[in-house]
């Protein structure tokens, strides 16, 4: 899986993830989602920045409908992403060793 992200199940304060300039998922208080390559913060405003056809847009975000942030987990985002290659690379390796005969 190569585009997979995964994010650390601890919350963190919005100044805490634009800090951490990677990929964001925020939860809304009314229960919606949405992610961002990074937070930026600019001129006392926080935006989320979302690559489009146009390039990076940066979206203003509203610090009080914002229930939950949860930054990309580095090592957890590699990890499922090489996991299943060396798993299948495993497969592959150990079916070119397999030999089917018949009685001869």
């Amino acid at each position: 899986c190569q585009s997979c992200v995964v994010y650390h199940k601890t919350p963190v304060s919005i100044e805490q993830a634009a800090e951490e300039e990677t990929k964001t998922k925020i939860l809304l208080k009314n229960g919606s989602i949405e992610k961002f390559k990074y937070i930026t913060h600019e001129n006392n405003q926080f935006y989320g920045v979302r690559m489009t056809g146009n390039g990076l847009v940066n979206i203003p975000l509203e610090v009080d409908a914002i229930s939950n942030i949860q930054v990309k987990n580095k090592t957890g985002s590699v990890l499922v992403t090489v996991i299943p290659l060396a798993a299948l690379t495993a497969l592959v390796i150990a079916g070119s060793n397999f030999a089917v005969g018949f009685g001869g």
